[in-house]
């Protein structure tokens, strides 16, 4: 057994192109985003601003303390 496999905290991630297009902010997306409340998270030295619709997150900005 390979040693990355023996740490439990080891995270092999592959994304597909489906993973990758869900991701995306579509154009028609943009005038309804514009009107929510953005919320910002602190973490590990940098800030995120995003937003939530139908369910889903938005990530709009990453800023580095």
């Amino acid at each position: 057994m390979e040693k990355k496999k023996e740490n439990p905290f080891y995270n092999n991630y592959v994304f597909s192109k489906e993973d990758l297009d869900r991701v995306k902010i579509r154009w028609y997306q943009y005038p309804f985003l514009w009107f929510l409340p953005t919320y910002t998270q602190v973490n590990e030295g940098y800030v995120f601003h995003f937003k939530y619709w139908q369910g889903r997150v938005f990530l709009m900005k990453v800023e580095k303390l």
